[in-house]
This record gives C-alpha cells, structure tokens and sequence, in this order.
C-alpha cells in the first residue's frame, strides 16, 4: 500500500513540476513574442519618403538604403557645386570692386558717388585689386565680372542639380529596386488562341510569363 501511495505522490509531483515550468516559460517567453511582433510590424519607409528624406539631409537616403559607397559620390559632387559658387562669388565681388574704382579713375562715374566698402574678396587680395584698377580698362574688367556671374550662376544651377540627382533620384530608385523581385523564374508556354475575326481561326500562341 505504501508504495502504490509512494508511486501516487511521485507521479503527482512531477506532473505539477511540469505544469510549474510551463507557466514559468509562457511568462518569459510572450514579452519576447510580444517584442518581436512590435519590431517586425515596424513600419518601413516608402521610396519617396527616403528620397525627400535625402533631399532635406544630403546622404541620408543612401544610409537608410545601406548604399554606403555611394556616399562620398554623393558628397564630392555637391561639395564641388558649393564649391564653384564660392570661387565665382569671390571673383565677382574682387572685379565689382575693381571695376567700380577703375570707372572713377575713367572719369566715367563721378568722384562724389563713391563705391561701396571693399568686399572681403578685395580685403584678402589687395595686390590683385590694385592690378585690375591700374592695368585693365573698365570694358575689360566688366567682361571678366560678367563671366565670373555667369558662371556663378551656372554653379547654384549645378548645386541643385548634384543634389537632386545624385542625393533625391539616386535614393527614390535604390529604395525601389530594394524591393523589386529579380528572381529567375521565367517560364515559357505554348497555348492554342482563337483569333477574332469573322471566320474563327485556330492557331498556336507563344506566352511568356514571369513569376
């Protein structure tokens, strides 16, 4: 009696042991499940909003698509644009001052109109203003003005145009072609057709069709 008793109590123990460390594992594992779910059900981000996202913050678009090598591309095209403008801008400013001086000492603007203050560009390179007013004529300092604008113009046209493409299109098509299928299975079929026309007529179709 005492070990069909004895058997009794064991048994029972282990099956309340195994219903102990079920509960215990269902209680650690639904945060994890729970966790996971949030982390999957994650919303991802619509090619168009990575390419604005690009626009506003340059590269930004390539680290969200993990195209890190396109990076500096990205970065060497646009800091080249801003890089023109301020060269050009500089020139400009050192021949506006110069041509402004040279066209009082012409006689062709009078003495009591006076030129603005000189520009940091004439500030930083005073041997080069001092040139221009001294050996060039006012004709030949407003040509070289006018295509130093020109090209200052063309640089802010290039500055947005690296940026567009090579930051907001550049980002817009890699999130598309992340998520396009580029599997290989084609498959080619060869089905009867019926033409439409007013004698019925049987023929052979090709079909191609991709899965």
């Amino acid at each position: 009696m005492k070990t069909y008793l004895s058997l009794f109590l064991g048994i029972a123990w282990t099956i309340l042991s195994l219903q102990a460390q079920d509960s215990l594992s269902n209680t650690i594992e639904l945060p994890l499940d729970s966790f996971q779910n949030l982390t999957s059900s994650k919303k991802k981000l619509t090619p168009k909003q990575i390419g604005l996202y690009s626009l506003v913050l340059p590269g930004a678009g390539h680290i969200i698509n993990k195209k890190y090598l396109k990076l500096p591309i990205a970065y060497i095209g646009v800091g080249a644009a801003i890089y023109g403008i301020q060269f050009n801008t500089s020139r400009y400013n050192l021949l506006e001052d110069a041509y402004c001086a040279r066209l009082i000492k012409e006689g062709s603007r009078s003495v009591n109109l006076a030129c603005p203050p000189l520009s940091q560009a004439s500030q930083n390179k005073p041997e080069q203003y001092e040139i221009l007013v001294e050996s060039y004529s006012a004709i030949s300092i407003r040509s070289f003005r006018d295509s130093y604008d020109k090209n200052r113009q063309l640089s802010w046209v290039g500055l947005f145009a690296t940026h567009l493409v090579l930051n907001g299109v550049w980002s817009f098509v890699d999130a598309h072609l992340n998520d396009f299928d580029i599997s290989e299975d084609l498959s080619l079929r060869l089905i009867p057709s019926i033409e439409t026309s007013p004698t019925p007529v049987v023929g052979l179709g090709l079909s191609f069709q991709i899965r």
